[in-house]
Order: structure tokens, then sequence, then C-alpha cells
């Protein structure tokens, strides 16, 4: 190494003679702003077409979210709505059969169920006695399934060519009103009546079966 060649490199560098290379460029290159700014620009748009994306996307997701949601709310409606209709009908047409039906296995389960003393001095004739056990029999013979089917089986024999509802509405045949004519049913409460007449010992309140169906509607 020169020690001298050094020192008047140092030497100049402490005069100031340390020339300062120009960087050349062409006057549209320079006064174009854009150069300066362009990877910024590429990198700006990749973004917005990325954001763009992610809204569509976050788009269709909430869109099928809320139309399942909408969907499934709507059946939930309409199925309760239909079944409120179906049960206001079916207890229109039902709820005086069932009240009868549930007097009839009442009274004589309350009749057979006597100690021997109370029945022998309420029903004193042995023949009524035995009338009453086999008509107890009889209706426990009918179990609740059994007493729905043929509630169904008489509605089924009842139907006319126009709706059940107006049919029932209709009726004009001297059945309740709100109710139908379930005649296997309907035999037991009469054959009841026809049992307690024969009893005067024996009283039960039955002015909320006669007008039971004023308050069916």
């Amino acid at each position: 190494m020169d020690v001298g060649q050094t020192e008047i490199e140092v030497s100049d560098m402490k005069k100031g003679e340390i020339n300062v290379m120009p960087v050349s460029c062409g006057r549209d290159s320079c006064d174009n702003p854009d150069i300066w700014c362009e990877d910024d620009s590429v990198e700006n748009g990749s973004h917005v077409a990325l954001d763009q994306s992610e809204l569509d996307r976050e788009w269709r997701r909430r869109h099928s979210e809320f139309h399942t949601i909408g969907y499934r709310d709507g059946l939930l409606t309409g199925k309760e709505q239909s079944a409120q209709a179906g049960f206001n009908m079916g207890f229109k047409q039902s709820a005086l059969t069932g009240y009868k039906w549930g007097l009839v296995r009442g009274v004589t389960s309350a009749l057979s169920y006597l100690p021997d003393h109370l029945k022998e001095e309420m029903l004193p004739k042995l023949e009524t006695r035995e009338k009453v056990q086999r008509f107890y029999e009889s209706v426990q013979s009918v179990s609740t399934g059994d007493a729905t089917k043929l509630f169904f089986e008489d509605i089924m024999h009842s139907k006319t060519d126009t709706s059940q509802y107006h049919a029932v509405a209709n009726d004009e045949a001297g059945n309740t009103r709100g109710g139908v004519n379930c005649s296997q049913l309907t035999t037991f409460s009469r054959d009841l009546d026809l049992l307690l007449e024969e009893l005067p010992n024996i009283k039960m309140v039955s002015a909320v079966v006669g007008e039971c169906s004023e308050h069916v509607k």
C-alpha cells in the first residue's frame, strides 16, 4: 500500500474535492411522478381486488345464512298455524262426545265400586244390580284407543261432499252444535240415561251436558 497516495486522497477529501456523480434520467421519466410510486400502485390494486373478493364471499355467505333462517322460520310458523287450526277443529268436533263418554265411564265405575251394603241400599233389586254390573263391564271393554277409533269411524261415515268443517257447522240432524253423531259412543250415553231413570236414589247433575254445545264454538 502506498502511504503517500493515501495521504493525498485524504487531503483531497479534506479540501472538499469530492466529486459526486450525477444520476442521469430522461426528462419524461423525471417529470412522471408515477415512477416513484409504481410499486405502491400495484400493491394497492391487488388489495382492492382482494377486498372486493372477500366482500363478495361474505355477501354470499350471509345471503345463504339468512335465506336458510327465513326458510326454517317460515316452515315453523306454517306448521304452528296449521296445527292450531287442526286442534281447534278437532276439539270442536269431539269435546261434547268426549265429555259424555267420560261421564259414562265415571258413573259406571262409581256404581260398580260401591260397597255391597251401599249397593243393596241404593239398588234394592238384584236384577238392577246385575244390569249395572253388565253395563260397567261393557263400558270398560272399550279402551281409550278403541273409543278414538270409534269416533274417527263415525266421522268418516258422517262425511258429505262438502268439507267436514262446514258439514259439522251446518248439521241439521238434531246433533249438538260443534259435534258429530258418533252413534256407537252416543249409545253408551243414552243407555246410561235410561239406566239412571230406573235408579231414583241416584241423581246426576247433567245440566252441563245439555248446555255443553252452547259453549263449544
